[in-house]
């Protein structure tokens, strides 16, 4: 009987480690983590479309710098930002590692697809809410402070993490255009 309940208890207890690690894994949400400046960045996948090579971009004519133009996405025309211009860092050169991350985002109250050039991309990974702090505040939050809206520990590496709806807001493109204008007129 004793061979029984030695053996129950460690079934019990590896079941009992399997609902944890089941209850954990749960729990975490899955992101994408990629490169710029040689910073570790990461945006949930749930907001991302897909990732392609970053080619075959159009520009648009009087645009704010960190808008590198257009693509045309299997017949959607979708626009696309410089995540390093945006930041305030300067454009690097296109090498085979340059990625465009197609992102869904909010541009006031329509969603729109937005695509992001990156330096890299990682992969795919699980952090959990336990992983992830508000980051603190910095001082002036024009660059790239404005979509970093968290920093996640995970496995011994700091990613700082996007919120895709603010690497373009309404207003922030509304403020680049009044800039644009003035140095024209200016």
């Amino acid at each position: 009987m004793s061979t029984v309940s030695q053996h129950d208890s460690s079934v019990g207890a590896s079941l009992g480690a399997t609902a944890a690690a089941q209850a954990e894994a749960a729990d975490t949400e899955k992101y994408l983590v990629f490169s710029v400046a040689q910073e570790k960045y990461a945006v949930e996948v749930v907001r991302v479309e897909e990732v392609i090579e970053a080619y075959g971009i159009t520009p648009v004519p009087r645009t704010p710098s960190y808008l590198l133009g257009i693509i045309n996405l299997r017949g959607r025309i979708v626009p696309v930002l410089c995540v390093r211009r945006r930041f305030g860092f300067e454009a690097a050169v296109t090498s085979s590692d340059t990625r465009l991350v197609v992102l869904q985002v909010h541009l006031g109250e329509e969603m729109v697809s937005l695509g992001a050039v990156l330096d890299a991309v990682h992969g795919v990974v699980d952090i959990s809410p336990s992983e992830i702090e508000k980051r603190p505040t910095l001082g002036n939050d024009e660059n790239q402070h404005i979509a970093v809206t968290s920093i996640a520990k995970h496995e011994n590496e700091l990613l700082l993490v996007l919120n895709a709806d603010l690497l373009l807001t309404k207003e922030y493109l509304d403020n680049s255009y009044e800039h644009l204008r003035q140095r024209v007129v200016g």
